[in-house]
């Protein structure tokens, strides 16, 4: 389950991570991260945006198991 850095400090605009897991889905690499402050999309709330290293976040999902 990931670390949701956002609950603690929704100001948050670094932080450091550990990439647990990366696969494909739908042809797009996903990247499952142990702790983030990327806030997904919810409630009609857009994802929030930025970079991991020199990557860009091009989308921000939670799925059922809390990755």
């Amino acid at each position: 389950m990931t670390i949701r850095l956002y609950w603690e400090d929704p100001y948050l605009t670094q932080f450091n991570c550990t990439v647990v897991e990366v696969c494909l889905v739908d042809q797009q690499p996903v990247a499952v991260l142990d702790q983030t402050a990327f806030y997904p999309t919810s409630g009609g709330q857009p994802f929030d945006t930025g970079h991991l290293g020199t990557a860009r976040v091009l989308n921000v999902e939670e799925d059922a198991s809390g990755k």
